[in-house]
Order: structure tokens, then sequence, then C-alpha cells
């Protein structure tokens, strides 16, 4: 692989990792805000350090952000609140869990210009292979694999060109 084409590699490698990186730090933000504002709502204690450990345990892949709301949600039908059980439960099932399954791959769609599709399985198979750290390492084999086929598909399309510039040649003598 020629110094330009290395180059370009390192650059989308670089580009994902940073998108990731990003990525990972608006959806806890995110997801911290909607704890923060649904424990607010309904009379939960501390909600600003509830908000602030869900951001962290967005990271978790799989339980994430219910980590926080799910046994909030049992607490508060354990005490007798049914109602801001059920809201509290919904709320998070419906609106604080999806953010990541929704914010992340429109992030990296547009950064990266990849299908969001393609970008949430990117995800989501890198965290079933590699845990946490797929959250990276998923999106950038993805980019990586995407790159290294269009430099492939590039080289095969100049090598097709210059074959047939030899053929109009060897035809033309």
């Amino acid at each position: 692989m020629d110094a330009v084409r290395w180059s370009e590699l390192r650059t989308r490698i670089t580009s994902t990792i940073t998108t990731n990186v990003y990525g990972c730090f608006v959806v806890g933000a995110l997801q911290g805000t909607l704890t923060s504002l649904s424990f607010w709502a309904l009379g939960i204690d501390s909600p600003v350090l509830w908000g602030a450990v869900t951001g962290v345990f967005s990271l978790v892949p799989i339980l994430g952000s219910s980590i926080v709301w799910l046994p909030a949600s049992v607490a508060l039908l354990l005490t007798g609140h049914f109602i801001k059980f059920v809201v509290l439960l919904a709320l998070g099932a419906t609106v604080i869990g999806t953010v990541d399954n929704v914010v992340r791959p429109v992030i990296i769609h547009k950064s990266l210009h990849l299908h969001p599709i393609l970008a949430f399985f990117a995800l989501v198979g890198g965290v079933q292979l590699f845990g946490v750290v797929g959250l990276i390492v998923g999106p950038v084999i993805l980019s990586v694999t995407i790159a290294l086929l269009a430099m492939l598909e590039e080289d095969l399309s100049d090598t097709k060109r210059i074959a047939i510039k030899a053929s109009a040649t060897a035809q033309t003598t």
C-alpha cells in the first residue's frame, strides 16, 4: 500500500474513532438529561446525580441506562407509587433506552457517511464480539472495510483502463 493510500486509511480510522467517542458522550449526555428530567418530574430524589450515573452507565452494552431507571421503577412500585412506576417504566423503555439505538447511528451516518442501518449493525456486532470496546471497534472495522473496498475498486478500475488502452494500442499496430 502506497503512502497516499495508507494516509487515507489512517484518516478514516481516526475519524471513525473520534466520531464514536463523540457519539458515546452525546448519548450519555442525552440519556442522563432525560433520566434527570424524568426523575425530577416524578419527584425522585437527586435527579441530577441519577442523571450523571445514567450517563456513565450508558456505555454498558445492552443494559446501559436501564441499570438506573429500571431499579428506580421497581422501587416506585414497591413503595406503592403505581402510576409513577408505569410512567418511569414507559419513559425508560421507549425514550431513555432507545436514545442509544437512534442517536449513535445518526451521528455515525452524518459524520462517516455510513447508512444508519449499517452503522447500527456495526455497533451491535461490535458490542456482541468485543463488549464495550465494540462500540468503537465495530464501526472502525466497517469503515476500514468500506475504505479498503473503495480503494480496491479504484485500483481495479485503473487496471481495467490501462488494459483497455494497451489492447487498443496493440490493435492499432
